[in-house]
């Protein structure tokens, strides 16, 4: 009973804590490291008092699952797959539940990772709808008469890819929120670039209307991916036991 309690404790502070920086992700793209400092060490004390009344914790299991945690969420860091904000949230996540607190029955032992396969299904589906929406707002635009690439140089493959997944904007618009532009100059020509960093967010492009592509939060997608565990549990598990049972 006490140790359910200790869980349920962990749950309301972890939610707060990455609804908070849900938050601040969505309204700046930039997280205060004070929530990471207050969440880590409580994360730390919650996990240590668990070990200690809860019998037969698998605390082998639970500092492996950490350091495998915290190697992934550096090494995507690294890889620049994602902000440092993120890589933290993963961290902090390990050290809260460093395996599934609900046991480890039909799910990955490292909890993080499932958090973290949660949330790329939370994106995925995003992505689908967001794909719609900007097919749905360049035929939009087209019909306007905007001539989508005027001043342009990209080849059609190029061209595709920006209609499909960029947002043909003001360029006031554009560079007020959080969009990243797709467009470079160089050598005094405007181009369309599919590579991204994360840098490049910082990025502004003037003219008219300029080709853009949202900047996910992925903070939020971990929250959600978090959210989706409580109520769902490990999505990648269930759908590739689904997938082998079919």
């Amino acid at each position: 009973m006490i140790t359910l309690d200790i869980i349920l404790i962990k749950n309301l502070i972890i939610i707060m804590g990455l609804f908070i920086a849900s938050l601040q992700d969505i309204k700046s793209r930039e997280i205060s490291d004070k929530i990471w400092m207050i969440l880590i060490p409580i994360g730390i004390f919650l996990t240590i008092i668990e070990i200690i009344i809860k019998e037969n914790y698998p605390y082998i299991l639970s500092i492996f699952s950490i350091i495998i945690s915290i190697i992934l969420a550096l090494s995507l860091y690294y890889l620049r797959l994602y902000g440092g904000a993120d890589a933290k949230a993963l961290i902090t996540i390990a050290l809260f539940f460093p395996i599934p607190p609900y046991g480890i029955e039909k799910t990955l032992i490292i909890f993080p990772i499932i958090v973290f396969g949660n949330s790329l299904i939370a994106t995925m589906i995003f992505i689908l709808f967001y794909i719609i929406i900007a097919i749905i707002w360049n035929s939009y635009m087209k019909l306007r008469g905007i001539d989508l690439f005027k001043g342009i140089e990209a080849n059609t493959l190029k061209k595709i890819f920006a209609f499909i997944f960029g947002f043909k904007l003001n360029s006031k618009i554009a560079n007020s929120i959080h969009f990243n532009p797709i467009e470079r100059v160089y050598n005094n020509k405007r181009k369309i670039i599919i590579s991204y960093k994360i840098e490049d967010e910082k990025i502004i492009i003037k003219g008219d209307y300029i080709w853009v592509t949202f900047t996910l939060p992925f903070i939020l997608f971990i929250f959600i991916g978090f959210i989706l565990y409580l109520i769902y549990g490990d999505l990648f598990f269930k759908i590739i036991n689904s997938l082998l049972k079919a």
